[in-house]
């Protein structure tokens, strides 16, 4: 079992962490291990992402207004800072995700430094 990082697990949280201490491929392969349903939230300093799970396998992901189904998932794998929680239970409210979840971290690995390139230079635009 995992443990949660230090703090209290947010009211209704089944599971709480760290992206440092709990990177989000390998949370995404244990709640597909697990053929978790419910959705996984990220927040990170680009902002709020969102994934959703039906038996394991994502149905939909969104991020920060940004990006919808498999990019938005590529994104919130190229970052490696933040916060997440997962409650289970919640169905997901559309499909956008058809990938299963070892093709989608296969993508988003390959796709990983221009995705990092890509928030780099929006991180850098919103301090601008």
């Amino acid at each position: 079992a995992h443990t949660a990082a230090a703090g209290a697990p947010s009211e209704g949280w089944d599971l709480t962490g760290n992206l440092a201490a709990m990177p989000f491929p390998e949370m995404l392969q244990s709640l597909n291990q697990n053929r978790k349903t419910g959705v996984l939230r990220l927040n990170t300093r680009f902002g709020m992402g969102e994934v959703y799970l039906q038996s394991g396998e994502v149905h939909h992901a969104t991020f920060a207004g940004i990006a919808d189904g498999p990019e938005a998932v590529y994104l919130l794998v190229a970052i490696e800072e933040g916060a997440f929680d997962f409650r289970g239970g919640i169905q997901p409210p559309v499909r956008t995700v058809n990938s299963n979840v070892m093709a989608l971290l296969l993508e988003a690995t390959r796709q990983k430094d221009t995705t990092q390139a890509l928030l780099a230079a929006a991180a850098r635009r919103a301090q601008a």
